[in-house]
């Protein structure tokens, strides 16, 4: 039987009529659909999250039947969709046209480039570049032509590829290679998910919105933890073989890594302005309006013992201004010469800005410009006291592959076994906490920190003795 017959009734106005055997269906999460007659055709009519729809069924019995069955079965599990979200789903699908996924990486790293700025959009690059070489090989171009084409099989696939695949250390293409461990495989597959997770987004809208996401959580897995019981790749007969085979330069710019756990930037980024030797503190946060912050944005301040505020004053050199770590020949300047370099030259970054304002998008570029500014007044990178780290652990012959990041670990081990509060210690290395106990607890640094000047006191009396055996006595 059809329902589009010549009566003209039901071309003028709605109908109430059965289907299935009945005018009105319930289910068993409380939706109530009424059908009726309109036109000719099988009418649904109810409500679903609170807003009215009407939805065609059909013209005969047979097909209004199955679709009130597969409307049932939606409402049942919440996967409804209103007739008025179809169509805008259809023209969104119809809209997107998807890019191969060597193309959507160059969209991706696009938007990352302005909103979370360069050194991020650099990062991303060197981890999905491993997915794009997996991608373009010929035979998986043929079975992913496109990045919507991308499934399970893909992701797997792609995992088992980088559990082959050789990186070279540091991107030194003369470098011994080696496999990727499964931090950094972990952090690929994170960095595409992430890609992908953007890609969908209503407002980017370069995947089709309904297009299942293949890289689910037991695909990606989770990132290998540390041993809580491993060593630590260095100790303190190493930090004293380092001491003694520094020269006045490298011992003045590496002690606070000798003494504090500092991120190398941290140490790299301080002002002549960030030592304050009234109150013994060295303070650390944002500089210029904004432009220059520490890695977790947190705004922190370190007491120093008495036994290095000699080699801070030997830093300063008479200066008021500038960055507190120079480079070499700026660093063995008199005090006359430096000061005339420096002085006031911080105070010109507003301009310098100005003219490097091409390259900035974001607040990490501006970190970046100053990081710049302060290279080009003589400072130092990060990367720099690295590089010079390095050069001591050969003349000290230690055999270890340390870095000098492996000093933050090592000192922070200290400060704890110190008996430094947890508390404390999250200020001390900079990091980003919500605990509560802060709003409610307040630090006093100079106290927190005794304990551990106390428990470092043999590392303290060797920089004395090492600074006077340089001829830097005059400072002590």
């Amino acid at each position: 039987m059809s329902a589009s017959d010549n009566n003209p009734d039901t071309k003028r106005k709605w109908i109430s009529t059965t289907l299935l055997g009945s005018h009105m269906h319930s289910t068993e999460n409380g939706y109530r659909i009424n059908i009726s007659l309109r036109d000719g055709r099988y009418i649904a009519r109810g409500r679903y999250q609170g807003i009215p729809f009407i939805d065609t069924l059909g013209s005969t019995d047979r097909i209004a039947a199955s679709r009130l069955r597969q409307m049932l079965c939606d409402l049942e599990s919440e996967t409804y969709s209103p007739p008025r979200q179809r169509k805008l789903l259809q023209v969104q699908t119809r809209a997107t046209k998807s890019p191969t996924f060597s193309g959507l990486v160059d969209i991706y790293l696009r938007d990352v480039r302005k909103t979370k700025g360069l050194d991020t959009a650099t990062d991303y690059c060197s981890k999905l570049a491993h997915l794009e070489r997996f991608a373009a090989q010929p035979e998986n171009r043929r079975r992913w032509p496109t990045a919507d084409r991308i499934d399970r099989d893909f992701v797997v696939e792609a995992k088992a590829y980088l559990q082959r695949a050789t990186i070279f250390p540091n991107g030194h293409a003369h470098s011994k290679a080696k496999l990727m461990s499964p931090g950094q495989i972990h952090n690929v597959i994170s960095a595409c998910s992430t890609m992908i997770r953007w890609a969908l987004r209503p407002d980017i809208r370069r995947l089709p919105i309904h297009w299942p996401n293949p890289f689910t959580r037991d695909v990606i897995g989770t990132k290998p933890t540390k041993d809580p019981l491993r060593k630590l790749p260095l100790d303190d007969e190493h930090l004293f073989q380092l001491i003694k085979h520094s020269d006045a330069w490298q011992l003045c710019h590496l002690m606070l890594h000798f003494v504090f756990p500092l991120r190398p930037e941290e140490s790299a980024g301080l002002l002549v302005e960030d030592v304050d030797f009234d109150n013994k503190l060295l303070r650390f946060g944002t500089r210029m309006e904004g432009c220059d912050f520490t890695k977790g944005k947190q705004s922190f301040v370190l007491p120093f013992p008495d036994q290095i505020a000699p080699l801070l004053r030997h830093l300063v050199a008479g200066r008021t201004s500038g960055p507190l770590l120079r480079k070499r020949k700026h660093y063995l300047l008199s005090a006359a010469e430096s000061s005339q370099l420096d002085q006031d030259k911080v105070e010109d970054f507003r301009s310098y800005l100005m003219v490097n304002s091409a390259d900035v998008h974001t607040l990490q570029d501006k970190k970046r410009c100053f990081r710049k500014f302060l290279v080009e007044q003589g400072g130092l990178l990060g990367d720099n006291l690295s590089k010079e780290f390095k050069k001591i652990r050969r003349q000290a012959d230690i055999n270890t592959s340390i870095k000098l990041y492996d000093l933050r670990s090592l000192n922070t081990t200290k400060m704890y076994r110190a008996g430094v509060k947890p508390l404390a210690l999250g200020y001390f290395t900079g990091h980003a906490t919500s605990d509560i106990l802060h709003a409610y607890i307040p630090l006093d640094p100079q106290q927190e920190i005794h304990p551990y000047f106390n428990a470092i006191q043999p590392v303290l009396d060797l920089l004395t003795r090492r600074a006077m055996e340089l001829g830097m006595s005059g400072t002590i």
